[in-house]
């Protein structure tokens, strides 16, 4: 069975963590990398903030070659971003992701492509 996902936005205010502990988020990253390492960064500030220094978040990561990505854009070929971006998404939600990340700005406008 298919999870459904939504998109993350980072919110101080509001809980990473569910009743039984933190829930593994899947991070679509690389486009480019500066943004994915900041994400990285805050998601895990927010979880040493919330529940101590030693700890940190369970993640998982798939990083796109930008280049590929950008190649899309620029022939607006949305639709195979889209496809892409959702099979990404699956293969995470296979490998344990309770949630996805996209680590990104211009990529979200894809955001409802995703399966839900």
């Amino acid at each position: 069975m298919m999870a459904r996902f939504g998109i993350f936005v980072y919110d101080p205010s509001e809980s990473l963590f569910g009743s039984t502990g933190m829930q593994t988020i899947g991070l679509i990253g690389g486009m480019s990398w500066e943004s994915t390492a900041l994400y990285y960064k805050l998601i895990n500030e927010r979880v040493r903030d919330r529940i101590g220094k030693l700890h940190s978040a369970p993640l998982l990561m798939y990083s796109y070659d930008f280049k590929e990505i950008k190649q899309m854009q620029y022939a607006g070929r949305w639709q195979e971003a889209a496809a892409s971006l959702a099979e990404v998404a699956r293969l995470l939600e296979s490998a344990g992701a309770r949630a996805i990340v996209l680590c990104t700005n211009t990529m979200h406008k894809l955001a409802r492509s995703y399966p839900a």
